[in-house]
């Protein structure tokens, strides 16, 4: 009986040899290693959202600057050359310190960029990049009762954003 235990015989084997199992996790740890190299090569491919998240907010940081002056404001010129468009505003006196009294909104078409500039205060860059940048108003006689704005930036998610204001103060057009 004794003889019997040891012999074993090779037909009715079902388990794996430890050599079987060390190849088979070598070809399994190859399989892998290729394809977390495509990944990551994949994914430096595509920019990261952090920096699309980045330009969004800057984006919207920069619509939601102006539409609070535009709601602030007594009196708007708006210009437009082939060197780029300008919105000057007149901004009404609500008594808070250092609030500005005049603040103007430049797109640069050759630069391509929008900035900011409050009274005297030199110009801020407030968005690079921007391809398109388009401005309308909808007038009651020399009245504004809303203003459109589209600015077109291609290192968004969203790419084109919209804002429609309706200025509750209804400034005078210069």
């Amino acid at each position: 009986m004794h003889s019997a235990a040891k012999h074993i015989d090779a037909g009715k084997r079902t388990g794996f040899t430890l050599v079987e199992t060390v190849i088979s996790l070598s070809i399994m740890s190859v399989i892998l290693l290729g394809l977390s190299s495509a990944l990551m090569i994949a994914s430096r491919a595509v920019p990261s959202a952090t920096e699309t998240g980045q330009a969004d907010m800057q984006m919207t940081d920069m619509i939601n600057q102006l539409r609070s002056d535009l709601r602030l404001a007594s009196a708007i010129s708006y210009r437009s050359a082939a060197s780029g468009q300008q919105i000057a505003l007149e901004l009404n006196n609500t008594g808070i310190s250092g609030q500005p009294s005049t603040v103007q909104y430049r797109y640069y078409t050759d630069r391509q960029v929008i900035t900011r500039q409050t009274n005297e205060v030199s110009e801020q860059t407030l968005l690079e990049d921007i391809s398109g940048f388009s401005v309308s108003t909808m007038q009651e006689d020399s009245l504004v009762k809303v203003m459109k704005l589209s600015v077109t930036n291609p290192n968004t998610v969203q790419y084109m954003f919209e804002m429609h204001v309706a200025l509750p103060n209804k400034p005078v057009v210069k």
